[in-house]
Order: structure tokens, then sequence, then C-alpha cells
């Protein structure tokens, strides 16, 4: 019986490095796959082709370069209530079958290989979704407003990424890169999913119709710098090791917007864009945890106690730090909105405390940004992860100096940086205290 017992032993032990070898090489494809994808954001004629599908729309453009991104300016009467941009929530919206226009499951069976691989959990999280952008064009509105409804992260990854998926994955694809509007035209018609989407969905940078259009949001943080009293935009490279622009930089903090307990409706209604992104502050600058996350039970104001966010508070009630909603943009890659805001720190204080604490309260940063847990020295020689970029009324030389091309920053980043320096001039917002 003991030999019986031994063989079966054996027998299993195959099994089970058989099985973990198949799922190695089932991850190892799809990050083959994802990386070559992603090499088709470095190639200029892919914007080219993005200008060309949406040059009706209010396109970002700034000396002569244009983003993927669409942005709809907030009107100086809401940059003061980050709130504002949400209208409504329509909570009954998320149901088992939505009947998406686009909806395709490979770019997520893609993330759950990896995730299984690497032993991680892809978190199907609630998201809050865009209904539909009220914008002030043609007398039709005076203010920016998101309907919105009720999502998940895995509709996300179905709908709108699959179609960013599809176009990368597609252009990667041609031995003949598009370069004339008769060669766009052709590729567009291959793109199968966005075409489907654009003929159902009348205007789809306004219309969330036909997918999970989840909101994210992306702060542009302006900080003055104890060192020479200059104004630094702050801006990190991301890691390797997420799924979409890896290696690409990004405004921080940014997230999606989404409900962190149970109380998806009151977070929603009190909480809102205002708390997501001092949730995405607190994370992303200071390593720490989501209410929700970990088995903790917290209310989701309970961040207000953080020492951290305590301190921005204080900087903000003596008139030194200001969070201000910019905009909206839409990213013309996966057509997902974006809210954006800036955050000014028009003091010493904010960089030197962060900067040189040793306790609780000084700088880290989450998997996402690949980088060094303190700024006080600048990044190590070897590794230019951080990029502090210079403050000036010459925009060329803000692109110039921080290499703010589309091939290198992420659309919604560039929408977050550049409708910041535009809110910071026409306010003056960095005069001297």
């Amino acid at each position: 019986m003991s030999a019986e017992v031994e063989t079966v032993k054996q027998f299993y032990g195959i099994f089970r490095s058989l099985r973990e070898e198949y799922k190695k090489n089932i991850a190892s494809r799809a990050r083959k796959h994802l990386s070559e994808m992603e090499k088709a954001r470095h190639d200029d004629y892919l914007y080219k082709y993005i200008e060309w599908k949406y040059q009706n729309e209010p396109l970002l453009k700034r000396c002569g370069v244009v983003y993927p991104v669409a942005v709809f300016p907030a009107p100086k009467h809401q940059r003061h209530n980050l709130n504002s941009v949400l209208l409504d929530l329509k909570s009954d919206s998320s149901s088992p079958d939505d009947g998406f226009v686009v909806d395709n499951s490979e770019f997520l069976s893609k993330l759950q290989a990896i995730a299984v691989s690497e032993e991680r959990v892809l978190f199907r999280g609630e998201t809050y979704t865009m209904s539909k952008l009220e914008v002030p064009e043609n007398g039709s509105a005076d203010s920016i407003g998101i309907h919105c409804g009720i999502g998940d992260y895995f509709k996300l990854l179905r709908t709108c990424r699959s179609l960013e998926w599809e176009l990368l994955r597609t252009w990667h694809k041609q031995r003949h890169k598009p370069s004339t509007d008769k060669e766009f035209a052709e590729f567009d018609r291959k793109l199968h999913l966005r075409t489907k989407l654009h003929q159902q969905v009348l205007r789809p940078t306004i219309d969330g119709s036909g997918r999970s259009a989840a909101i994210s949001t992306s702060t542009a943080i302006i900080y003055q710098d104890d060192r020479d009293n200059q104004f630094y935009f702050l801006a990190l490279l991301r890691s390797e090791e997420v799924a979409t622009c890896p290696n690409m930089l990004h405004v921080l903090p940014s997230g999606i917007f989404q409900p962190t307990t149970k109380l998806t409706v009151e977070e929603f209604e009190t909480g809102g864009i205002e708390y997501n992104v001092y949730r995405e502050y607190l994370e992303e600058l200071f390593g720490r945890k989501e209410p929700g996350e970990s088995g903790q039970n917290r209310h989701y104001r309970s961040i207000e106690g953080d020492i951290c966010l305590q301190f921005l508070f204080d900087l903000m009630q003596e008139g030194k730090a200001q969070l201000l909603f910019t905009g909206v943009a839409i990213d013309l890659h996966d057509l997902q909105p974006e809210v954006c805001t800036v955050l000014i720190v028009r003091t010493p204080e904010w960089f030197r405390r962060h900067s040189r604490s040793s306790q609780s309260d000084s700088f880290t940063f989450n998997w996402e940004f690949d980088i060094q847990k303190r700024l006080e020295d600048g990044p190590p020689r070897n590794v230019p992860q951080i990029r502090r970029i210079p403050y000036g009324e010459d925009d060329e030389s803000m692109l110039s100096t921080g290499n703010l091309y589309p091939q290198y920053l992420t659309a919604q980043g560039a929408a977050a940086f550049w409708l910041g320096v535009d809110v910071l001039r026409d306010e003056d917002l960095l005069k001297p205290l």
C-alpha cells in the first residue's frame, strides 16, 4: 500500500510541475505579446492616424505637437469645485449581460494569465463609468458634467481597453505603416471593434454607450523645491510591470474613479472626485493602503486622519496649496474618460517635509512606478526615473526639457499636464505668497 501511495504522490508531483510549467508558458507568451504590442506607441504615424480619425474633436495641441487625446477644459467657475463635474449616478447600471457594442475578452485573458503566474489576483472591483459627457459646446451647457453609471474593472478591460489592444496590435502587425489619408482609411477598416462602435455610437468621445467607459483621474502636481525655490512638475516613469504604457512618463497621483468600500452611492455623492484624488495621493506618494484593501473595513473618509493628508489640508487652509479641476480628457486609444486636476503647492515646506522625513510621512511609491523611495537628492545617477519638469512661460522649453512627446508621455498625463499649465497661467497661481 505504501508503494502505491508513493507512486500516486510522484504522479501528483509530476502533474503539478507540468501544470505550473504550462501556466508559466502561457504567461510568458502573454507578456511577449503585450510587449510587442506596446512598441506601436513609439511610431509617430500611429498618432497621425489618430489625428486623422478624430480630426473633428478638440485635440490637445502644443507647439505643433498633437496628442492622442481630446480635451474639454473646465470653465473658470467650476475649477474650485471638483465634484461639480459629477451630475448624477444611475446606480443600477451594472448588470450581468450589458449588451456592449464592443466586447472582447482576449486582452483580459492575457492579463489573467500573467496574474496567475505571478500569484496575484486581478481584482474585479466596481468602477464609476461615463454614460454621457455634457460639454459647453454650441451653447448647449455652461458647465462640464458627467452622467455616471456603475461598471467593473473586467468590463473596462473587455470594452475600452480592447479598443486600445486592437489598435496597437493591428498597427504593430502592419508591414507597411500607413502614412497618407488613403492608407489611414484602409487601416481604419481593419479595426473591427472601433468601426462597430462608431457605426452605432455617433460621437463616442462624449457618449459612453456601447462599452464600460470607466472614469479615471489624473492629477498634475506642481511644487516649490526648497533647494532653489523654483516650481517643478512631478512626473514619474511607469514600471515595466504594468500592462499598459510601461516605461512611459505619467503624472501622479492617478487612478480609476471607483468605490473602495460597499458604500458605492455614498462615496459618489459625498466623496466624489475629490476623495478619489486624495486616496490616490496617499497610495501613490506615501504607500498607503486603500480603505477597503487587505480586509480593512474602514469608512472611505477614514483617510482624513492620515498625517500626510492632514498636512496637505493645513497648507490648503493657509492658502499655500490648492487642488483644482482643470477639465475632462478622452484618451483616443481606448475612448476612456479622464477627469484632470492640478495640485499646486506654493511653499517649499511640502517638499522639505516629505523628502527628508524618515517617518511615516516620507515619500514612497507603489509598484506602478519604478523609482526609489526618496526624492531628496534626485534619482540615482544610473536610474533616471524621476522627472522634475521646470515650470516656465515657454511651452517649447518644457516640452523639450521634459521630453513630453506622445511617444514618451501617456495621453492622460499630457492632458493633465497641459490643462494644469493653462489654469496656472490663467489664474496667475504661482505669484509669490
